[in-house]
């Protein structure tokens, strides 16, 4: 038994070290998923102020982590969509200090994305290289790009391109969902939002697409046990 654990130990140290060696880029480190669930546990018990920093204070730490930027877009854009100018700034300064940071340069595209500032994504993503070398967020948010623009299709087939390079991409699993349901296509989308969920996306507008989903296949018992999942989050 105590071979066991001193196994797991120095299995998980070593882990940790070598994340840390090579600039804990993929898989996300378990620190940035600490951080994480710092921040979930701040947005449930509504301290929004502390929320916020800890969404920027990841950003900053761990920006090969998209949950950050996503939820940092995503509570700007309920609050006020022109508020999103505050993730872009944040961004900027970053990288005003580290303009070669390839993983705040892959933030910044993500909030271009949602800024609808498309070709500037597009310009990011090329000048720096990243469909060579880091091609599996680079698929996923040229899928982004595709999905926002309705173009549901090509979306998928990004959103594929990147689960193929990276198939623990939650954010690509969940991009197929919602593509899926846009085509009205509501097995295919269970599948992969339950994906992205299994994967560790926690989010209560993943658990609210879920039960919509389930309601459109009539499945109402478990549309309704998905909705107290996005309320308890």
């Amino acid at each position: 038994m105590k071979q066991a654990y001193l196994k797991y130990y120095l299995t998980f140290l070593f882990t940790i070290t070598v994340g840390i060696a090579f600039g804990a880029s993929t898989p996300i480190s378990y620190a940035a998923r600490l951080l994480e669930n710092k921040a979930r546990n701040y947005l449930k018990t509504k301290n929004e102020e502390q929320y916020l920093k800890v969404l920027q204070e990841g950003i900053t730490k761990y920006p090969e982590d998209v949950y950050f930027i996503n939820d940092l877009i995503y509570y700007y854009q309920q609050q006020k969509p022109s508020e999103i100018n505050n993730a872009m700034q944040l961004v900027n300064n970053l990288l005003t200090k580290k303009p070669n940071n390839k993983n705040y340069i892959i933030n910044k595209a993500i909030v271009s994305v949602k800024m609808k500032r498309y070709s500037v994504a597009k310009t990011l993503l090329k000048d720096a290289d990243l469909y060579h070398t880091d091609p599996a967020i680079a698929w996923y948010i040229t899928g982004e790009i595709a999905f926002d623009q309705g173009q549901y299709e090509e979306a998928i087939n990004n959103f594929e391109k990147a689960i193929r390079l990276d198939n623990k991409d939650r954010y690509s699993n969940y991009g197929l969902g919602l593509s899926y349901s846009r085509q009205e296509k509501y097995k295919d989308a269970l599948k992969y939002y339950n994906k992205a969920i299994q994967l560790g996306l926690q989010d209560s507008k993943v658990y609210n697409d879920l039960g919509e989903t389930y309601f459109e296949l009539e499945r109402n018992y478990e549309a309704i046990s998905a909705f107290k999942k996005a309320i308890l989050l």
